[in-house]
């Protein structure tokens, strides 16, 4: 309800996508702007990051994260003058220590509490990033008692079983497939209702003075092609997310069809307070679609993905056609990981007639 409130009131993007299919490149890449990164480490002297343009614009800026891949050892927060790493809650639940994933509540309270202590007129750059919706599925009630069963089954949203049926050490009918679907969109309501309380707090304290930008840095395999988790594929479970502004007072509402990716939101922001890099190997700058005044986006692109994790795949996607290369070391060939594993080097798929991603006419005669 509360993502779908952003989207009516603001810009909603139906077909943005990551530029990786887990946190730590893509966020690198939104950071940076540059694609297949590989590597842990940011270089020092390696290229701006969207926090250090706006702490030189004079921006105050800040980093509220649960997730570890966005932390300074991994070089990600560079440029942020507060860094904040924001643990998940534990209990013990039927015998064994289960993590309970409330971290958007935890995010938000920090990030409220940060900002009452600003002071004076300079602007902020705030960047926050949730581990909801995200392994381990296990939110705080009353989410679970809303949207999972209590039919037996052994699927309990814990990252250990994920893990465990992920590596086929645990095997799961069709009805513990929908349970740990149930447990994924348990914890998405919950992320979805912090994010209201946030967004009204935001009103109440800052009325008309902010603007919100809601992405997600990869999606989230839910047996779509057998697997779970996320990480070791390309199929549009993974690169496709969420893309909302919302700017009270200032925008009016569109939606936007025409795809866009990490990259062009790293463009679009960055233009904010830095001119922009010239070369085709950049995103594009949404503004102008943003606010109606262009429909740059209705150029064809090729948009790619990359999967460091397998064995750096790569994805490229035309508004029809999607294209997936995956290295090919000795027999090691194919997408997934234990369940769902899949054993082509190539895959090509028709979005127009297969947008469900299920028939591979890689190697066919004939289209």
């Amino acid at each position: 309800p509360c993502i779908d409130r952003l989207a009516a009131e603001g810009v909603a993007f139906t077909n943005h996508f990551s530029v990786a299919p887990n946190t730590g490149p893509a966020t690198k890449s939104l950071f940076t702007g540059y694609g297949f990164l590989e590597g842990r480490q940011l270089a020092a002297d390696g290229p701006a990051t969207l926090a250090e343009i706006f702490d030189g614009a004079d921006y105050a800026t800040a980093s509220i994260s649960s997730n570890f891949h966005v932390s300074p050892g991994l070089g990600i927060t560079r440029g942020f003058e507060h860094i904040e790493l924001v643990p998940l809650d534990h209990e013990q639940r039927d015998g064994a220590e289960t993590t309970i994933n409330d971290s958007a509540e935890r995010i938000h309270a920090a990030a409220l509490r940060w900002l009452e202590q600003q002071h004076g007129d300079q602007p902020i750059f705030l960047y926050l990033h949730s581990l909801n919706p995200h392994n381990p599925y296990t939110p705080p009630e009353p989410y679970p008692s809303r949207f999972v069963g209590d039919d037996p089954s052994i699927a309990d949203g814990r990252t250990e079983t994920l893990t465990a049926i992920r590596s086929l050490e645990l095997e799961v009918t069709p009805q513990d497939e929908e349970r740990i679907r149930e447990w994924y969109t348990a914890g998405l309501a919950y992320n979805d209702a912090e994010l209201c309380e946030f967004v009204d707090e935001l009103r109440r304290k800052y009325a008309g003075d902010v603007m919100l930008v809601v992405t997600s840095d990869h999606g989230e395999e839910l047996f779509d092609h057998g697997g779970v988790l996320h990480g070791h594929t390309l199929y549009a479970a993974m690169p496709h997310v969420p893309l909302l502004v919302w700017w009270p007072g200032q925008l009016a509402h569109r939606v936007i069809d025409k795809p866009t990716d990490t990259l062009d939101l790293h463009i679009t922001l960055r233009s904010l307070v830095a001119p922009l890099p010239q070369g085709p190997e950049y995103g594009d700058d949404l503004w102008g679609a943003i606010s109606g005044f262009s429909s740059a986006t209705d150029e064809p692109r090729l948009h790619f993905a990359t999967a460091p994790g397998l064995r750096s795949a790569t994805m490229a996607r035309s508004d029809r056609w999607k294209l997936i290369q995956v290295p090919r070391p000795r027999l090691r060939w194919g997408m997934g990981r234990g369940r769902g594993r899949t054993h082509e080097a190539e895959y090509l798929f028709d979005l127009e007639s297969d947008p469900g991603e299920h028939i591979n006419l890689a190697g066919l005669s004939a289209l």
